[in-house]
């Protein structure tokens, strides 16, 4: 999914860059018909690379939320650290 909206962003990005080089080098604007055909290819260029930059916030934040969960086969296994012999440490009340 990630490829096809890859995808879709080079290709707005190609309408975006066209609708500027016709609004900008061209006589193309002055025209009404013009003006629709810049608006056009500037405004579903934008369009088209919307999505992308979402997807990858939402991918990004799903390998952040993986990296911060512990597996589970370390909670299954006691760690040599926290050994249930000794009994816990309480901290001191500084007055």
């Amino acid at each position: 999914m990630i490829k096809a909206l890859k995808l879709l962003h080079y290709l707005g990005s190609m309408l975006l860059m066209l609708g500027c080089y016709l609004h900008l080098f061209t006589d193309t604007s002055l025209r009404a018909q013009g003006m629709l055909i810049v608006a056009s290819c500037i405004g579903i260029g934008l369009v088209m690379m919307a999505p992308f930059p979402v997807a990858l916030m939402i991918q990004w934040a799903k390998n952040q939320d993986s990296q911060s969960l512990p597996s589970s086969d370390a909670d299954a296994q006691p760690s040599p650290e926290k050994s249930t012999d000794q009994p816990a440490e309480k901290p001191q009340d500084k007055q």
